[in-house]
């Protein structure tokens, strides 16, 4: 596997290699399992249209609402705003902040709407 070897590669001297394993390290089913029709869901979605007049795309992802998930806990994940990451998980990674507040006016209606 190129990526495996290539990170082996990196190191002037690797204290062992990285391997990598079949074994599982927890079930961490997909957010789109919630459905669209959740009401979670949906109060996200409805937040973004009234806060901000955006229709949001949902897409699966992993994140940590995986774990209430699994513990069949309602949960969604609500991006941070922003006009993207580019490079993530690397020591180039970059956040462009333009309209980043978007993220958290979406996440305090969301918020006032789950307190009601």
């Amino acid at each position: 596997m190129k990526p495996l070897r290539e990170e082996n590669q990196r190191w002037a001297r690797p204290r062992r290699d990285h391997g990598r394993s079949g074994n599982s390290c927890g079930d961490r089913p997909p957010a789109r399992d919630a459905g669209l029709s959740h009401p979670v869901v949906r109060a996200a979605l409805a937040a973004a249209h009234d806060a901000l007049g955006i229709t949001l795309t949902p897409e699966p992802s992993s994140t940590d609402a995986n774990i209430p998930i699994q513990l069949k806990i309602p949960a969604i994940t609500i991006g941070t705003g922003g006009q993207g990451m580019r490079r993530p998980h690397t020591a180039g990674e970059t956040f462009d902040t333009t309209d980043a507040w978007q993220g958290d006016s979406v996440r305090a209606r969301c918020d006032r709407a789950a307190r009601r």
